[in-house]
């Protein structure tokens, strides 16, 4: 088989794989959008599970995560929100840190 051959098998095979893979994301999107639709006619929720994080809960693990960056936490008002960031901060941060947050 010459490189023109193998490059051409190769391009026809990568090409079936991609018509393939939108098959199968579009059979997966119609599948959610019947399953929200049938939950939603039926009072319920679509996806219970606790397993999955909010985007609230995201972004607090986020901002705690990269607290030492950005101690000042300049715009949050609310204080649960807060009080919900500092308990998620790493316990190991040295005072100087930290210490603008002590109330």
């Amino acid at each position: 088989m010459s490189l023109a051959q193998k490059v051409a098998a190769s391009r026809k095979a990568a090409k079936a794989e991609a018509v393939e893979a939108e098959k199968q994301q579009e059979f997966n999107n119609r599948h959610l959008a019947k399953t929200i639709m049938k939950a939603k006619k039926g009072g319920s929720v679509a996806f219970p599970s606790n397993q999955i994080e909010s985007l609230t809960e995201i972004a607090l693990r986020v901002v705690a995560k990269n607290f030492s960056m950005y101690p000042h936490l300049k715009g949050v008002e609310d204080q649960s929100i807060l009080d919900q960031i500092i308990k998620l901060t790493d316990t190991n941060l040295p005072i100087t840190v930290t210490a603008r947050n002590i109330n």
